[in-house]
């Protein structure tokens, strides 16, 4: 690889800035959109506060140890 192909290839890669401005973007979308996601439980509490959760473990598959 030549010097000259090494040169082009930093400056085709772009800004620094702008791939962050993307990243940061992207992040604050998904934060978004991640509070209002209707298939996330939450467990409900009452008047004080306090909630409770079962946790029930099913038995494994045949065939799976």
């Amino acid at each position: 690889m030549s010097f000259n192909s090494l040169s082009d290839l930093r400056n085709s890669r772009g800004n620094f800035d702008s791939l962050m401005k993307e990243v940061e973007k992207m992040s604050t979308t998904t934060t978004t959109q991640s509070r209002d996601d209707g298939r996330e439980w939450k467990p409900t509490v009452d008047q004080a506060g306090n909630g409770y959760a079962v946790i029930r473990f099913l038995p494994a598959p045949k065939g799976e140890d």
